[in-house]
């Protein structure tokens, strides 16, 4: 029985001894027409007391509402207090809306507390709507680019560097100083690139020097060949020469013509 006339407007909060109702969806000279949270039409976020697990309160005209996206499924707990969590900017945070628990249909519902006792009396509180900024935001206000060949004052904006060239470019620039300052700037990127490809080249010829000179050392030490510069130790393997002795030359047998006398 109360409505514009005792001050009452839409998105009023709707509640009784028990928990939350609903909210005031339309207003007439003295009376209000309340969205109930099991309407099938309303959607309030809520969140668990003891896991703050946040989730929508989807009404679908039962006494149970889904409790739809809700985030943190494995931490809700069965019967833990659901309140309103106050992220839309209307519900304030805090108002009792029920026990959480799985229905048989395995999905997560709240229990609605104001539902323990019939809804006689109820009382509207108005929403806790987010302040609007102390200063208004406002777009910068940019000067139009220069034209070729104008002089023009300083430029305030119309025309930026690169980002990558804008560390050697002065902070009140001409379009002309800006387009020197770039070209400045990417011969010292061409001279840096250089140096660093050159300094990479001469890098990559030492360690393939030294690769070279630890490859010939190894060959050498693996045939026993001694390396300038290296100590050397007589093989253990060496020995002594060894004499060797012709054999006993044997005098030719003397042999007389057949048939001749012996003397």
């Amino acid at each position: 029985n109360l409505g514009a006339k005792a001050g009452v407007k839409v998105n009023w909060i709707v509640m009784n001894q028990n928990g939350l109702v609903g909210r005031v969806i339309a207003v007439g000279a003295d009376t209000s027409r309340v969205l109930f949270l099991a309407d099938g039409d309303s959607r309030v976020p809520v969140m668990g007391e003891t896991t703050r697990a946040r989730a929508i309160a989807m009404g679908d005209k039962t006494t149970a509402p889904k409790l739809a996206h809700l985030n943190t499924p494995t931490l809700m707990r069965d019967g833990e207090r659901v309140m309103t969590s106050g992220d839309d900017g209307i519900f304030p945070r805090g108002i009792a809306v029920g026990q959480a628990g799985v229905a048989p249909d395995k999905q997560w519902r709240v229990r609605l507390a104001s539902s323990a006792s019939p809804i006689d009396f109820v009382r509207l509180v108005p929403p806790s709507n987010f302040p609007p900024p102390l200063d208004p935001v406002t777009a910068p206000s940019l000067a139009p680019p220069p034209t070729e060949g104008a002089t023009t004052a300083p430029v305030q904006g119309g025309v930026l560097p690169l980002a990558a060239d804008a560390a050697g470019v002065p902070t009140a620039a001409t379009p002309e100083a800006i387009r020197a300052a770039q070209a400045s700037r990417s011969s010292e990127i061409e001279a840096a690139r250089a140096t660093a490809a050159r300094l990479a080249k001469e890098r990559d010829a030492a360690r393939e020097q030294a690769r070279q000179a630890e490859a010939a050392r190894l060959a050498a030490e693996s045939r026993n060949v001694p390396v300038a510069g290296a100590a050397t130790s007589p093989s253990s393997s060496s020995s002594a020469p060894t004499s060797q002795t012709a054999p006993a030359a044997t005098p030719p047998a003397s042999t007389t013509p057949s048939g001749a006398p012996k003397q």
